[in-house]
């Protein structure tokens, strides 16, 4: 029995992925489309400021953008077929898009998945305190909260944060960058500075890294700490409801035993949904982050891109956006059927 809902699982997820190639295949060539209809002409900023139509020609042949729109699309699919995504025209000329991405991605990366662990487990701690008790004043304070953190945006608690610290004196962290004047970077290894330091055993840098992180990803766990916090109470306050609950209360057990065994099981489905969902909004809402803390990851990149007309990073971008919105959607679809037995996947 449990072989054949394990093969049932791997089967149903096998479609999903299949099924996921035309979605990303769907990203691509919309943006495609509507990356050519942003304002803004790439070509003037590669060239300097006094040039001749000739200098302009010959820079638009160079980059491929001389052809007619549908003859580009088909080159630029045909190059994306075999693994070549371009180069960037603007934001970083002549360097391949992809290379620019996997120096630039694992530090936004780390600081999303670091924010997120932190808002989860703060999150649900916090809808399993106010949903225990539900209608006291401590419930009535997590909810507050919780209603100011879903109203403002992520960069705007960042402004906040900047401003308290100046306002208090506070200068211990630092308001931009992730590095410090004069702290060098560790051996590249994996292009994440976490990793990298801990490996190269650069701990000052690590430490200088985590000062300058600090207010960033203090935003950004605010941001989802309050959607998953009341997630999870809506969702043990409804079962602590149910007919079960009450049969246990009737038997005699404690309350503690009735939330952690019977309630929080059941309870942490949609909050799953909420966490696995919660990655992609982070994704987003993290380029104005970035920009606010100067932060160099891929939501400054992507904002640079719009700046720049910057074509081919700006679809590579997207085409990574759409991606973590998939893997996220899948792992949560898989965590459901990890947590409660009862869901069956054909």
């Amino acid at each position: 029995m449990k072989q054949s809902r394990i093969t049932n699982i791997l089967s149903y997820f096998l479609r999903r992925v299949i099924l996921c190639i035309p979605v990303i295949f769907g990203v691509i060539i919309i943006t495609f489309f509507i990356t050519r209809a942003v304002p803004g002409d790439p070509v003037l900023r590669l060239l300097p400021e006094k040039f001749t139509a000739e200098m302009y020609e010959r820079e638009k042949a160079r980059i491929g953008l001389d052809k007619p729109l549908i003859i580009q699309f088909i080159v630029y699919m045909i190059d994306v077929l075999r693994g070549n995504w371009g180069y960037s025209i603007g934001v970083f000329p002549r360097s391949e898009v992809w290379n620019m991405i996997f120096q630039w991605l694992p530090r936004s990366l780390e600081i999303m998945f670091l924010s997120m662990f932190i808002a989860a487990f703060i999150g649900i701690k916090l809808g399993k305190f106010s949903a225990s008790h539900r209608n006291k004043p401590s419930d009535y304070t997590i909810r507050s909260f919780s209603y100011v953190g879903m109203s403002v945006p992520m960069f705007v608690i960042g402004y906040f944060l900047i401003i308290f610290c100046l306002a208090t004196g506070i200068k211990i962290f630092p308001f931009y960058g992730y590095k410090s004047p004069g702290i060098g970077n560790p051996p590249t290894l994996t292009h994440s500075r976490i990793i990298d330091c801990i490996i190269s055993g650069n701990f000052y840098m690590l430490f200088d890294y985590g000062l300058h992180l600090f207010l960033p990803m203090i935003g950004i766990t605010i941001g989802q700490l309050v959607l998953i916090s009341r997630q999870t109470r809506g969702s043990l306050i409804s079962i602590l409801q149910t007919d079960y609950i009450r049969t246990a209360r009737a038997k005699g057990l404690p309350a503690k035993i009735i939330l952690k065994r019977h309630a929080l099981r059941n309870a942490f489905i949609p909050t799953i949904s909420s966490i696995m969902l919660g990655f992609p909004k982070v994704l987003g809402g993290y380029v104005a982050v970035e920009v606010v803390f100067d932060l160099k990851g891929i939501g400054q990149m992507f904002y640079m891109s719009l700046i720049y007309n910057d074509y081919n990073l700006m679809i590579a971008l997207i085409y990574i956006f759409a991606l973590v919105v998939i893997i996220f959607s899948l792992i949560g679809e898989f965590l459901y059927a990890v947590i409660d037995p009862r869901i069956k996947y054909r």
